[in-house]
């Protein structure tokens, strides 16, 4: 079975240039010699299209007399084939160009968007040799199989399983550094590792950084009546404004049944990360978190990381048909 499903092309021969603004705007960039001459071609995102939680970009490729090779579709669905941007439900940028398949033409690496912690999904931008055209490729998860091997797959057991959660940078065409990422029994791994490409996977080389347990920063909430509400009794509708009034109510000595103590987000600047975080549910789907914490009193643990909320809910809710 193949490990790779061919979607479709698009592209054309650009003549225009850059504007030295727009490549220091530019939010991704990664040098690589794509079409194995003497020179280093630059693979950049540019953005386009802003709303409240999605942002569009394009992908740009620049030679090295800085003309633009080729430029990626403006779209407007985060499903379409040729999509790159930070969503709410996840980031879709790219990460590193390699040869995935041994043919002598450059891969852009790009993961899907993704809401719970899950193995990550792949798509390629494949560049012809003139890096004038792309054709869009999905790859399956890179997952572990055995001890040394990585397998382009379809994940199964989900409870207890190894594998890369993201391509750091290239080496070289077919040597990367992966963030490596593993569940089992409920407990979260993470390791740094330098990876071989091969067809169909990837052979371990060494890790960096062996793989360790992820100790948890994290608080246990009920979300109650009063935290649908702001400080002047006004209803709230958006899902972060209601976790943030939670934790201000919690902090402010207004407190549910549930509730269980904690210093996070005790001050009102801290709280304002809530509002910049990406918002990652765990064991349901983005839209039912949404809807639970904003048409109900849902239990919840919410695990901090970074600029990352994992949110799990602690009790039964069924999924509403929004």
């Amino acid at each position: 079975m193949k490990y790779l499903i061919f979607i479709f092309l698009i592209g054309s021969i650009v003549a225009k240039s850059i504007s030295m603004e727009d490549f220091i705007n530019s939010k991704v960039k990664i040098f690589s010699n794509l079409d194995r001459d003497k020179d280093i071609e630059a693979v950049i995102t540019k953005p386009y299209k802003k709303s409240k939680y999605n942002n569009f970009y394009r992908l740009l490729v620049i030679d090295d007399n800085n003309k633009i090779l080729y430029q990626s579709p403006k779209v407007k669905d985060i499903d379409d084939s040729f999509s790159l941007g930070e969503y709410d439900c996840g980031i879709s940028m790219p990460e590193v160009v390699v040869d995935i398949d041994k043919n002598r033409r450059s891969d852009i690496l790009i993961p899907l968007p993704q809401c719970d912690i899950s193995p990550t999904y792949y798509k390629s931008f494949e560049l012809n040799q003139y890096n004038s055209s792309a054709k869009v490729k999905y790859l399956n998860s890179l997952v572990l199989v055995g001890k040394e091997y990585f397998k382009w797959r379809e994940p199964k057991n989900i409870g207890n399983i190894t594998w890369v959660m993201e391509f750091k940078r290239a080496l070289t065409k077919d040597i990367v550094v992966a963030k490596i990422f593993s569940v089992k029994n409920n407990n979260y791994y993470s390791g740094l590792a330098t990876l071989k490409l091969i067809k169909g996977g990837a052979k371990l080389l060494n890790y960096m950084l062996p793989m360790h347990n992820i100790k948890k920063e994290a608080y246990i909430a009920k979300i109650g009546p009063k935290d649908h509400n702001n400080s002047k009794g006004e209803p709230l509708k958006d899902m972060r404004d209601i976790l943030i009034q939670d934790r201000a109510n919690f902090h402010n000595g207004i407190r549910d049944e549930g509730d269980e103590d904690s210093n996070l987000f005790k001050s009102k600047k801290s709280r304002e990360k809530i509002k910049r975080s990406w918002i990652i549910p765990v064991n349901t789907t983005l839209s039912n978190l949404k809807y639970q914490i904003i048409n109900s009193n849902p239990k919840i643990e919410v695990v901090v990381k970074r600029n990352k909320l994992y949110i799990y809910l602690l009790e039964e809710f069924l999924e509403e048909d929004l």
